[in-house]
């Protein structure tokens, strides 16, 4: 399910990250394009491909069984496929429906943000935010995205008449609370869990002492 979890992560960013970018394209002239309609066609076909195979859980256990028969020298062919052996339709499709609610929530706290100073539609955010999301994952590794989801909220928003400084404030905003204050949370939790190992390590190596001892007595 994790696999699974995070195809369904990348997969929705992409479709509607394309959906919303091809909107922008081809109504806004966002980007001049010499050749747009065959990208957009072959986007679609890929889109459309992608989301085939992943509803279809046996398809794609299928195609790792033959790939393992194929090329046997990679074992982790076979413990993927079998990965997918207890996952069905309906596993499939809740993950993906959890994973669109995810993607919906993120849009809906730009939105609320940003209304704090604009009145944008909720149609323009989806759009703006999905564009965003779909060009941050394609680019390089970053701290947190730090800046880069900045900058680019602040791009796709700008067609839509939305100050520069409501976005970019929503974005550090969603940082604070989607990033940085659940990794401070978290630190918490590392050491806590450090702690109590460190303890079990101890109360461990304090028992075995007594344990040897109490086998030579009765040996004795």
């Amino acid at each position: 399910l994790a696999v699974l979890d995070k195809l369904a992560n990348q997969l929705i960013i992409f479709t509607l990250g394309s959906l919303s970018l091809g909107a922008m394209i081809l109504s806004r002239d966002l980007f001049q394009l010499s050749s747009r309609l065959p990208l957009l066609l072959i986007t679609a076909l890929l889109l459309l491909g992608a989301w085939s195979v992943m509803l279809n859980p046996g398809l794609v256990r299928r195609l790792l069984r033959r790939l393992q028969e194929r090329y046997p020298q990679m074992p982790r062919l076979a413990s993927l496929a079998s990965a997918f052996d207890n996952i069905s339709f309906k596993d499939a499709l809740a993950v993906f429906a959890l994973t669109l609610l995810w993607f919906l929530v993120i849009v809906l706290q730009y939105h609320v943000l940003v209304l704090a100073l604009n009145r944008p539609a909720f149609g323009e955010s989806l759009q703006a935010v999905s564009a965003m999301l779909f060009i941050k994952t394609l680019l390089p590794f970053t701290f947190g995205e730090l800046g880069i989801r900045e900058a680019l909220a602040v791009y796709f928003y700008d067609p839509f008449g939305v100050s520069e400084a409501a976005v970019f404030n929503a974005a550090i905003i969603v940082f604070l609370i989607n990033f940085l204050l659940p990794a401070l949370a978290g630190i918490y939790y590392v050491f806590r869990v450090r702690e109590v190992k460190k303890a079990s390590r101890n109360a461990d190596a304090a028992v075995k002492p007594a344990d040897t001892s109490g086998e030579a007595w009765q040996n004795f």
